[in-house]
């Protein structure tokens, strides 16, 4: 039951709160890179999906990560097991615990306080009004069922592997400047094109379609142009983990049990005390500083000068690792009680007065109890939902009905009514960040499998069961009889007008005739287009894929571009360089500047990539294949693996 429960959940969108850089490059096909080790699995636990070097990547892990990464292809994990990005992913998991034992190796340590202001990067984009930062964080976690330490061991991660990567970066910088000249020159360039419009409305004589073309042109179109699609409806069941009412206990002892086995966690480094004036523009800044030199103390000199527009701050401490480096710098001295001088930083202008300077210490656990009942509280409430929603998976595995599964769990009931895949009303009643899942879930789901259970966006998790269904149709024949009589003519229209305007080139190729007198027999005008660029915008009627043919094509040479509607007959009259005069110097330099910056971002982009070819030689990864075969593959229901 666990194992379909695993295989078949999909994910709703936390993908936006984590940074997964690695995992993106993985699933994007840039990082390609085969893993080594025993594939059947061999020296890998029973319950762990990989193994590499030290760490393991336990299943039900590895199975949230995959939700949560697919709820952004609206897939399930069992298609994503048949098309291979399943192990797309897992591979992406691997890579950044090589860059983890990397990290390890070269003696990379990352502080509480850089994954703490890590996560409060992350965090602060997804912030309410009026939350605080806790507060957020909390609703993130409860929402994914995912515990905050898990979360923290995450972004540690994260934060190890971006050091390594930027490093690798940094090290790769090769002079572009020669290319990115080149191509700046390429760009700058300017062509003039005078050309005749040749309308597809022009061919005047087209037999129409007989009656056997036009049945068969129907039987080869019905399915692109006249499908009525499917129509569905459906009875779907939620489980709301925010209106679950889940009884757990965290006593002062387990707390305190945590605490002594998680030392680290607790530590604090150098904390100054400070007291500082803040301003936002320097004179008032050194007005205040040079009243604490004339006798006043820090807070009178605020008061004195611009109480309004200042702010005092006393005595509060910051650990040193964790101050603006301007600040750090200012009281390297550690000198007491003597305010700095203006020192600027991202906030203003501060006048800095340190207080005292307090040893590193371990916070007492009497500070931390609070949070860490709540932390360990939340974590058990996540653990005893996740229990719920196994139960309810086992239900609809055992083919129960929503009516028998409402007398042992609480669900929510909601219907669909009979809906197209666009259709929209009929999901009106759901909340918006579920309709679009909930719409692909109705026609993705198969007729005769039973019901199973999905997480959505909204953290919600739902069954869905087909109540009725309406099958694919096409549109009669007699309805689209006139529409296809009318596309075949303007398929022959355009098709005769191909001929005529290719029998044209090929006539002024060969000497016998000119742009001029085409367009004089024709009865058209020869029309002039000049300063086109190779990233500008042609205007109508020409199409902006034409671009790259005009660029292509020689001076006085010719060349045919289809219109809208049409083709048109086209020279290359002139073309023109940008001009290298000393008067565009800085202009010249400003645009090289900036493709020698794009071809070096590409350029370390490839160094990276190369690196973690070699991290794939250096540590040794291990599969557990018949695991993923277990859980994700077709057999597993077969199989009855638990």
């Amino acid at each position: 039951m666990v194992m379909r429960s695993l295989r078949d959940g999909a994910s709703g969108g936390f993908m936006k709160y984590i940074l997964f850089g690695i995992l993106g490059m993985s699933v994007g096909g840039l990082v390609v890179m085969d893993v080594r080790g025993v594939l059947g699995g061999g020296g890998v636990g029973a319950s762990d999906v990989a193994k590499v070097e030290n760490h393991t990547i336990n299943i039900r892990d590895f199975d949230r990560t995959l939700r949560r990464s697919l709820s952004r292809y609206r897939t399930t994990p069992e298609q994503a097991y048949a098309i291979g990005l399943t192990n797309e992913i897992l591979t992406g998991e691997i890579q950044k615990y090589f860059l983890v034992n990397e990290a390890e190796d070269i003696g990379i340590e990352i502080s509480q306080e850089q994954v703490a202001q890590n996560i409060a990067e992350i965090i602060k984009p997804q912030m309410r009004e009026g939350q605080t930062l806790q507060q957020a964080l909390e609703e993130i976690l409860r929402a994914q069922q995912m515990a905050e330490k898990d979360f923290v061991s995450t972004i540690k991660r994260e934060v190890s592997g971006n050091v390594i990567m930027e490093a690798v970066r940094a090290g790769f910088q090769p002079d572009h400047s020669l290319l990115a000249k080149e191509l700046q020159l390429f760009e700058q360039q300017t062509r003039d094109v005078e050309f005749v419009v040749l309308p597809n409305d022009d061919i005047q004589t087209v037999d129409p379609a007989t009656e056997d073309q036009l049945t068969r042109l129907y039987e080869s179109l019905k399915a692109v142009n006249y499908t009525i699609p499917e129509h569905r409806a459906a009875e779907v069941a939620f489980l709301d983990p925010a209106k679950m009412n889940v009884e757990v206990s965290v006593t002062d002892e387990d707390a305190r049990l945590f605490y002594n086995e998680n030392q680290d966690n607790f530590k604090i480094g150098e904390q100054l005390v400070l007291t500082q004036s803040i301003s936002q523009n320097k004179e008032v800044a050194d007005k205040i500083y040079a009243a604490i030199q004339a006798g006043q103390s820090l807070e009178e000199a605020v008061k004195i000068v611009d109480d309004a527009a200042s702010r005092y701050v006393s005595g509060v401490p910051f650990e040193t690792i964790s101050m603006m480096p301007s600040l750090n710098e200012a009281l390297s001295d550690r000198k007491l009680n003597t305010p700095t001088a203006p020192v600027k930083s991202q906030l203003g202008y501060h006048v800095v007065m340190l207080d005292e300077v307090l040893a590193p210490s371990i916070k007492p656990f009497q500070d931390v109890k609070e949070r860490l009942i709540k932390e360990m509280t939340d974590e058990k409430t996540a653990e005893e939902m996740y229990q719920i929603s196994l139960q309810f998976d086992e239900a609809l595995n055992d083919e129960k009905s929503f009516d028998e599964i409402a007398q042992s769990i609480s669900i929510e009931r909601g219907s669909i009514a009979l809906t197209t895949p666009e259709g929209g009303e009929a999901f009106a009643a759901f909340d918006e960040r579920d309709r679009e899942f909930l719409k692909g879930l109705l026609f993705e789901s198969s007729l005769t499998d039973p019901p199973s259970l999905q997480e959505l966006p909204s953290g919600k998790f739902a069954a869905l069961v087909v109540t009725d269904r309406e099958a694919e149709s096409f549109k009669p024949y007699e309805s689209v009889k006139d529409d296809i009589q009318k596309q075949f003519i303007a398929d022959q229209k355009s098709a005769d007008n191909e001929m005529r305007v290719e029998k044209f080139l090929a006539e002024i190729e060969t000497g016998g005739s000119t742009l001029e007198t085409i367009a004089a027999s024709e009865k058209k005008d020869v029309q002039k287009l000049g300063g086109l660029t190779v990233r500008g915008v042609l205007p109508v009627p020409f199409r902006q894929d034409s671009l790259p043919q005009i660029f292509k094509a020689p001076l006085n040479g010719h060349l045919i571009v289809e219109i809208a509607n049409g083709y048109a007959l086209l020279k290359i009259a002139g073309y023109d360089f940008a001009d290298v005069s000393e008067d565009n110097a800085e202009i010249k330099k400003a645009k090289a500047d900036s493709v020698a910056q794009q071809l070096s971002q590409e350029g370390q982009d490839e160094a990276f990539l190369m690196y973690m070819r070699g991290l794939g030689e250096k540590y040794t990864a291990t599969i557990n294949q018949r695991l993923l075969d277990q859980v994700y593959g077709g057999n597993a229901r077969e199989s009855g693996a638990q």
